[in-house]
């Protein structure tokens, strides 16, 4: 058969030992009742029939087997259903000229609540596709309480993961052990972001990937956005990019942003952050971008960077525009001024036979409420602190500029992230 049911009853949440027989028969009759079913579908089953299955029933579990289910037709999925493959073993394809999403839901009240999608992969199949604002591969609406995990996306023509809120307060959105890689084809760059959030809240990335795509690895927009362990290379548009002015409350956790270089002309930094406000980068390495390590500009409020290495940026053979720079850390603006801005022992090195980092840490048309405290500087190919246009900083920031980065020590931290540390003599 290509869909089975059976159920999977939870233990009692107490020791039946004591009561009649027939007592403990009714409870273990109930517990079994209000179980959700679990459904496996194996290649050639119909995977929306289980998931609809599984909904009339007021939730369950869909098990897709081993193997690539085509499909034609987006998948819908419905509260409190849970939709886990056999491992990226589990292969859901996009079929030739569907020019739809993989995965999502309504996009009107009532919206999906305790959702979730696991182990699993997705093949976008975007040679095959013509409409880049119909594939993406999970695009949720308002879905309160959803979770991705462990899953592999790639040849994606639209986004790889959106979620937009529409308005709608909900939150517990949580992104864990995704990979996306190869997504975007799309030349008027409104497509094509590995992670797009569109008026969210309250977002956990955990040892998220974004690899080779058209525009932003993680695009945010909303607010309160944690980032932890992940990693984007090689995006078209930077690796970590609010929305400009739309964005507020970020935290990002270790992590790598390198290599992010554009594919047509638009700036291109491993963090940039227009007009975002209360961003925390801590112990992020931004190395071998386009542009700068992490650029701050037009009107960023309540931004802090502490530790990180910012290293041999600025490989592009020029910088795209008036507002672009080439440095470790660049915190500029021509409208709208950057404020309280903290710049905690950053290291901002170049050591290529040429460099192409302009500066360790380039501040120009901002206010002396930014600090630079106790940086590391080497190699920089024009200097090590460049303050222009009246540009002042509060702190030590000249405190180790002689100094010389000698090598590296790389470990993981207790979380498994990997971390590379400067070693200065």
């Amino acid at each position: 058969m290509a869909i089975t049911e059976t159920y999977r009853p939870r233990p009692l949440p107490f020791d039946l030992a004591g009561l009649p027989a027939y007592v403990q028969d009714e409870f273990r009759r109930l517990s079994l009742l209000h179980q959700p079913s679990v459904l496996t579908v194996e290649v050639g089953g119909d995977i929306q029939v289980a998931i609809d299955t599984a909904a009339d029933a007021g939730g369950g579990e869909v098990v897709l087997g081993v193997g690539t289910f085509e499909i034609s037709e987006t998948l819908i999925m419905a509260s409190n259903v849970t939709l886990t493959g056999s491992g990226y073993g589990t292969v859901i394809k996009l079929a030739d000229g569907a020019n739809v999403k993989v995965i999502s839901n309504t996009n009107a009240a009532p919206y999906v609540d305790n959702v979730t999608v696991r182990r699993l992969a997705i093949d976008g199949n975007r040679t095959n596709q013509t409409a880049a604002q119909e594939c993406t591969a999970i695009k949720f609406y308002s879905a309160q309480d959803a979770l991705i995990d462990d899953v592999l996306i790639y040849e994606v023509m639209g986004h790889g993961i959106h979620f937009n809120n529409l308005g709608e307060e909900v939150d517990g959105q949580r992104l864990s052990r995704v990979t996306i890689r190869g997504v975007g084809d799309d030349v008027d760059g409104t497509f094509g972001s590995c992670f797009a959030m569109t008026d969210t809240k309250d977002v956990i990335f955990d040892s998220c990937y974004a690899y080779d795509c058209y525009k932003a690895g993680f695009r945010l927009s909303g607010r309160d956005f944690v980032l932890n362990g992940c990693i984007a290379k090689t995006c078209g548009n930077g690796g970590i990019v609010p929305v400009s002015g739309d964005c507020e409350g970020v935290t990002v956790n270790g992590g790598f942003f390198c290599d992010n270089s554009p594919s047509t002309p638009w700036p291109c930094d491993g963090i940039r952050l227009v007009g975002a406000k209360r961003v925390v980068l801590n112990g992020v390495t931004c190395t071998g971008n386009a542009d700068c390590g992490v650029a701050i500009l037009q009107g960023g409020e309540e931004i802090e960077i502490n530790g990180g290495i910012f290293r041999n940026n600025g490989q592009s053979a020029d910088a795209v525009g008036a507002t672009q720079r080439r440095s470790g850390i660049a915190v500029f603006s021509t409208s709208g001024l950057n404020a309280r801005i903290q710049i905690n022992a950053p290291t901002c090195i170049d050591d290529q036979a040429t460099p192409t980092q302009d500066y360790g840490i380039e501040i120009d048309n901002t206010p002396s409420d930014t600090s630079v405290w106790n940086p590391v500087y080497s190699g920089n190919e024009l200097g090590t602190l460049a303050l222009l246009n009246g540009s002042t900083v509060n702190g030590a920031h000249s405190a180790l500029a002689a100094e010389t980065v000698t090598g590296y020590i790389t470990f993981n931290d207790a979380s498994g992230t990997p971390r590379k540390l400067a070693v200065v003599s």
